[in-house]
């Protein structure tokens, strides 16, 4: 089980084109309300040089199990690419990039 030094606390706002840890650009958010502790944006991953699916958690102290979060999230630890915490407007959040599903229309 892997445990990470962190808790859910206060939501963080983000804006199109931040950029997370010198590597990930925000492109377009895929969460209708940002008034939670998890936000999900759609981000290109500068090293991979392409798109990935990127959760946010903002967090504050204590734990979190990393294990138990993911399948909150609808991950699987096959699909993470990165895992991490970064600063952004002197808040604290954990941020998990992976796997940008391949979603296509169903034509009628």
């Amino acid at each position: 089980m892997t445990i990470l030094d962190f808790t859910a606390a206060k939501p963080v706002s983000f804006a199109r084109a931040d950029v997370v840890d010198d590597r990930y650009r925000l492109v377009e958010s895929l969460t209708d309300d940002d008034s939670g502790n998890v936000t999900v944006w759609r981000a290109y991953d500068a090293v991979l040089a392409r798109h990935v699916l990127f959760d946010m958690v903002a967090i504050d102290g204590g734990e979190v199990c990393l294990d138990a979060l993911l399948p909150k999230l609808g991950l699987e630890l096959s699909e993470v690419l990165d895992v991490g915490d970064a600063q952004l407007e002197h808040k604290t959040f954990l941020y998990i990039a992976s796997e940008l599903p391949n979603i296509t229309a169903d034509v009628a």
